[in-house]
């Protein structure tokens, strides 16, 4: 047993509820890949891939604070999570799995591209960084890696020397705030309900709290599942923090997708009627309609010619 209270199966638990979340977050910056092996005769895997799509708007659009400067620092990244305290052996692993990959993948870039600038380019942008997200790390084991604090990240997070291409996130130590709030949702049970309740008071129109949300009740349901003999009072906690979103998810979720199908349709319908009288009456009729009545207007409102035609419409749904 860790020293945090978790067993060795509740870490594995949670460490999938982590893989569920990081791609949640970022599928719309990257490709994101998960349980890569990276030997057939040995039981080992990359936990998950990233691949960043700098050309993606999502960048600009989709803010996650230090968890974007994270995935920022080189073009692939490894992202491991540890749900207790990190132990020598756990870093040695991830080193032995990001090099095993790194064996395979650089000789398929030998054998496509052979030499030359291609194949040198590809190295360094295909070559892993790896980030070790962990609950809490002591310091005999940062200074036993050498882990250094990272001056441009900030408290809490350490780099390991250049060579070694690792950097170690202890999320415990991160100061609270909007800045660590998407990296505060994967440390203990504590911080994990207080970023929960940060996160639900975001935006409903923010396409990555739509989706987190989605993913802890997803966990919640999972965790369910199991044997309650097999749940230690740390996943009892996160369960109920995570479980509180049930009857929000299923009534805010749908609301907020129902706002926004309602301004898509108020904005077509003003744009195309925008200059006749009667107008906005219309679209404060259109308020109450169903998500299905706005898809349906949405697919014929080229075909009307006057507003009269809408009124039309509206009129026909009333009893």
């Amino acid at each position: 047993m860790s020293s945090n209270g978790l067993t060795p199966v509740s870490q594995y638990r949670h460490d999938r509820f982590a893989k569920l979340y990081v791609k949640a977050l970022y599928k719309t910056k990257g490709n994101v890949r998960e349980n890569i092996p990276v030997r057939r005769d040995e039981d080992l895997a990359i936990d998950l891939l990233f691949v960043a799509d700098t050309q993606s708007p999502a960048w600009q659009t989709e803010d996650l604070g230090w968890f974007d400067k994270l995935m920022a620092v080189h073009p692939t990244i490894i992202v491991e999570h540890y749900s207790g305290y990190l132990s020598l052996d756990h870093l040695d692993r991830c080193q032995t799995r990001r090099n095993l990959y790194w064996q395979e993948r650089s000789n398929e870039l030998k054998q496509t591209l052979k030499s030359g600038p291609a194949y040198r380019e590809a190295l360094k942008r295909e070559k892993p960084f790896t980030w070790i997200l962990t609950v809490n790390c002591s310091q005999p084991t940062l200074r036993q890696w050498a882990a250094q604090p990272d001056p441009e990240l900030g408290e809490g997070v350490y780099r390991l020397p250049p060579a070694a291409m690792m950097g170690i996130v202890v999320l415990e130590e991160l100061p609270a705030g909007s800045e660590t709030l998407w990296l505060k949702m994967l440390s203990s049970s504590q911080s994990c309900q207080q970023a929960f309740s940060a996160i639900e008071q975001l935006s409903g129109r923010r396409r990555e709290r739509n989706d987190i949300l989605r993913v802890c009740a997803q966990y919640a349901a999972y965790l369910r599942e199991r044997n309650p003999l097999e749940i230690t009072n740390e996943e009892n906690a996160i369960m109920k923090t995570l479980e509180q979103i049930d009857a929000f998810f299923d009534v805010e979720i749908p609301a907020a997708e129902q706002r926004g199908k309602f301004q898509t349709v108020s904005l077509l319908v003003r744009s195309r009627f925008g200059g006749q009288l009667g107008v906005e009456a219309e679209v404060e009729r259109m308020a109450t309609l169903t998500s299905e009545q706005l898809d349906a207007i949405a697919t014929e409102i080229f075909q009307w010619q006057t507003l009269a035609d809408v009124v039309s419409w509206l009129d026909r749904l009333e009893p």
